[in-house]
């Protein structure tokens, strides 16, 4: 079935009507018909299920049969990669939200290239999140992710406050795997972690002083294997393997 999506405040009635975006895209691109059944998804966990009705040219409502609440995730995981050039950042919000994180917050290091000011950041996050949007239409993820503009490391260790488990992918003997650092969380805690960050660094890694700070914080470094990723390939990889974690 084909997935649309409309915020919380709009899906509560028994015919929901889509947004002028997303009714183009279903009579101008999909073409669907009168009673075409399709999902609805709000973001937040809810999914209705229905037949989709078209309202003339440009307007389209979907008339509620099923409503599906969807229990929240096992563990909140945050996303704190470091702020990528071009269109990798695009790519990170778009796997790391198929995969299904609770939260991204990019972050500006030492050695990160891209520094976008701070009135261009309004507009990265709107489109961070409409990528964010496509994926969950895709995937079936019934949880939207919260984006956040990009901020410097030392404000997110400032006014952040830690995970249960805070987990960084930084190159060094010391790493651990991450199987390792979620086991062990759990038997200090006598249950799995319940809420999880987890750190990537730019390309030439987090700097030594950096890694002083993230390590101040309870932050444990892992490995993701023994050959050095890309900062994106790093992202998706050590996201696939906390969830796998989780769910095994």
């Amino acid at each position: 079935m084909r997935r649309f999506y409309v915020s919380p405040e709009a899906a509560t009635a028994a015919e929901i009507v889509l947004p002028a975006g997303e009714a183009h895209h279903a009579l101008s691109v999909l073409r669907l018909k009168a009673g075409a059944s399709v999902v609805v998804l709000d973001g937040q966990g809810k999914e209705f299920r229905g037949s989709f009705i078209p309202q003339g040219k440009r307007a389209a409502s979907v008339r509620v049969e099923e409503t599906i609440q969807h229990p929240p995730p096992i563990c909140q995981v945050t996303l704190f990669p470091a702020m990528l050039k071009g269109k990798l950042m695009d790519w990170v919000v778009e796997k790391a939200t198929e995969l299904g994180v609770t939260e991204i917050i990019p972050v500006i290091t030492e050695n990160t290239v891209s520094h976008p000011a701070a009135d261009r950041s309004v507009g990265k996050v709107a489109k961070w999140r409409t990528t964010a949007i496509a994926a969950i239409k895709q995937c079936g993820n019934p949880w939207l992710p919260e984006i956040n503009a990009p901020q410097p490391l030392y404000e997110i260790l400032r006014h952040r406050v830690p995970a249960e488990l805070s987990l960084a992918a930084i190159l060094g003997e010391q790493a651990v795997s991450i199987r390792h650092a979620v086991d062990q969380c759990a038997r200090v805690r006598s249950e799995p972690p319940r809420s999880i960050e987890y750190w990537v660094g730019p390309e030439g890694d987090f700097t030594s002083n950096e890694q002083e700070q993230l390590r101040g914080r309870g932050t444990i470094s892992v490995t993701l294997g023994p050959r050095v990723l890309r900062a994106e390939t790093a992202v998706v990889t050590g996201v696939a393997m906390i969830l796998g974690e989780l769910i095994s």
